[in-house]
């Protein structure tokens, strides 16, 4: 008996070998990517693929790669998730970056929904949208967030404090500086297929509106981002009549009076003939990226941000 507990113990002790020695292996065969933004060549005033062959590839991305505020981490949600939930990430291991990993706080359960992770501006919490049960087995589709302490992520929790009520929610959500998140949904309550809400923070609580036309409009409106201190919003949109494709990416600038103006479509440097969505400009304010179908993928493109403020109209500078 002694003798093939032996045995058995030897051989698990060289299969976790094995193993290690074959993840060593492929990250040594990852190419050396260093430096901010995964060491990619920064863009000029014309958008380029990111990252292609590591973060771009054939899989078609569902969100755009969002960078933690310390730049440690990337995450990204793939739009063909098989059973593996779809959600990526890669981390800066001193000076190197990681290959893409899977996350490991979502279970490889395939009838959860897990997608477009965010992270909040004013601090290193990640979230994200799931339909996980929470603790009453409700799977309405809510929002999530964890945390990394000690290079240990946190079971996520429910983000109770927002109650979608009669909202569907779907897509990319975003936050400012002052807690107020930006969503897309469907509702009775909409204007078109898919439209856009704010959950405004209002002291302990989130009271959730629709946002006015012509930022909503009766096609599809998705896909918000919210600059940390409000002053704009872009966010994509179809079939609108000043669009160059299917699906278009604009901006609204607010107004002195707290409204926005009517959207502005980023022009023909940004939206194409195919699909731009998935707008998010970079917490260091430098970077706009976004999702394209240009390129017969759903690709990860990024842009020098200093295009914004020539878009801004002239009498709100």
């Amino acid at each position: 008996m002694k003798t093939k507990l032996i045995i058995v113990a030897i051989a698990l002790i060289i299969s976790f070998m094995g193993c290690n020695a074959q993840n060593e292996n492929e990250e040594a065969d990852f190419p050396e990517l260093k430096g901010s933004y995964l060491g990619q060549k920064p863009p000029g005033m014309t958008p380029e693929i990111f990252a292609p062959g590591i973060i771009s590839t054939e899989n078609n991305l569902h969100s755009c790669p969002v960078f933690s505020k310390g730049g440690r981490f990337v995450f990204w949600k793939i739009m063909m998730s098989g059973d593996d939930n779809g959600i990526y990430f890669m981390e800066m291991k001193g000076d190197r970056w990681s290959k893409p990993n899977k996350v490991s706080f979502i279970e490889k359960v395939t009838d959860i929904y897990n997608d477009v992770p965010f992270y909040s501006p004013v601090d290193e919490t990640l979230y994200f949208l799931s339909d996980r049960p929470d603790k009453n087995n409700n799977k309405e589709r809510r929002l999530w967030y964890t945390n990394n302490n000690n290079d240990i992520w946190e079971t996520p929790k429910l983000f109770e404090d927002i109650v979608p009520g009669n909202i569907s929610l779907h897509w990319q959500f975003t936050i400012s500086n002052s807690g107020n998140f930006f969503l897309t949904g469907t509702s009775d309550i909409g204007i078109g297929m898919y439209d856009i809400f704010i959950a405004e923070k209002m002291g302990d609580e989130y009271i959730i509106e629709l946002l006015p036309e012509p930022i909503n409009s009766k096609n599809s409106d998705i896909c918000p981002f919210i600059a940390p201190d409000e002053s704009y919003l872009i966010f994509a949109s179809s079939d609108r009549n000043d669009g160059y494709g299917k699906c278009d990416i604009y901006i609204c600038f607010k107004k002195p009076d707290n409204s926005y103006t009517s959207p502005i479509n980023m022009g023909a440097g940004i939206n194409s003939s195919g699909q731009e969505w998935c707008p998010i400009v970079t917490q260091d304010g430098k970077y706009l990226f976004f999702t394209s179908s240009r390129n017969g993928f759903h690709s990860a493109y990024w842009v020098d941000a200093k295009f914004i403020k020539e878009l801004k109209p002239k009498n709100l500078k």
